[in-house]
This record gives C-alpha cells, sequence and structure tokens, in this order.
C-alpha cells in the first residue's frame, strides 16, 4: 500500500485508498463467514490487530537466538501484548496505518516524523519490555528494533527523494 500511494498522483490516492479498504473489508467479511462462531471471529480480530507485533516478534526470535538470549513462547505473547498496547497509546495505527498513510504523504519529511513517533513507542513500551525480558535480551531487542527503524526510513528518504516529498501532482 505504501509504495503504491507514495508514487501515485493525489487524485489516485484515494481511490487505492477506497479499494484497498474495500478488499479489507470482503476479506474480512468473507473470514466472518468461514469462522464458526463470535468466539473464534473475536481470537481472529485479536490476531489480526496484532498482526504487525506477531511480525516483529518473529524477526525479534531469530535476533535473540543469533545472539544467544531465545525467547520464551511466554515471553513471545507477552512481547505481543506489550508492544501493541504502546502502539495504541502513542496513537501510531491512526497516523501510520489506512487513513493515516494519506495524512504522513500529504507533507515532505515523512521518515524524520516516522522516526520521532517510534521513539516515542519505544519509550511507551520500555517498561513493559524490561519487565518481559532479561537486561541481556532488552540489548538484543533495542538493536533489532534499531536496525528496523533505520532500514524503515533509509527506504522512505529513497521513496521521498524519488517522489519528490510531500504531495504529487496529477
Amino acid at each position: 500500500l505504501w509504495g503504491e500511494l507514495m508514487t501515485a498522483g493525489d487524485g489516485d490516492r484515494e481511490k487505492i485508498l477506497e479499494n484497498w479498504e474495500a478488499e479489507n473489508s470482503e476479506r474480512s467479511a468473507a473470514m466472518k463467514e468461514f469462522l464458526n462462531d463470535d468466539s473464534d471471529w473475536e481470537r481472529y480480530q485479536n490476531y489480526e490487530s496484532r498482526l504487525e507485533e506477531h511480525e516483529q516478534v518473529q524477526g525479534l526470535r531469530r535476533a535473540m537466538e543469533g545472539a544467544g538470549v531465545p525467547l520464551t513462547s511466554e515471553q513471545e505473547a507477552q512481547l505481543v501484548e506489550v508492544m501493541y498496547d504502546a502502539r495504541q497509546q502513542t496513537g501510531m495505527t491512526e497516523r501510520w496505518q489506512g487513513r493515516g498513510v494519506l495524512n504522513q504523504l500529504d507533507e515532505p519529511g515523512i521518515a524524520d516524523r516516522l522516526e520521532t513517533d517510534w521513539q516515542s513507542n519505544q519509550e511507551a513500551m520500555s517498561s513493559g519490555v524490561s519487565s518481559v525480558l532479561s537486561p541481556e535480551q532488552v540489548e538484543a531487542f533495542n538493536s533489532s528494533q534499531s536496525r528496523m527503524i533505520k532500514q524503515a526510513t533509509q527506504g522512505l528518504r529513497m521513496m521521498e527523494a524519488f517522489t519528490g516529498g510531500g504531495r504529487r501532482s496529477e
């Protein structure tokens, strides 16, 4: 979605986002129909809302194993919740997903804003991370998170340079 929106003209962005929203709605309706009952649907929604964190924890698992400080499955589950709660608390979801993407694309400096928001998110989850992980794991976690934001902002800076930053004309 991001790449497509960044390279699209302003008039096309709304249509791209509307198509994305419609596809998500269709997928959600099909999944609700497929699942057995409301309880399964709630579990699915819970997982889906934390998908970003589950994906990050998969990468963290590899980083932790590589650092010789593997995560337990209980730590992974707790870490997902800590990360999810921080994302909700800091407003990252509203600013960086769905319609929030359009607002981010309207102004130059997207990578700098992401770094600022990422830092706020790191601060929001700091105590939770420290209560779930050992000091050695916290060090590996922070190192992994730093690499992740560096890669993301480098990509955004390249994309912004390519597209001219901020609004694109039709």
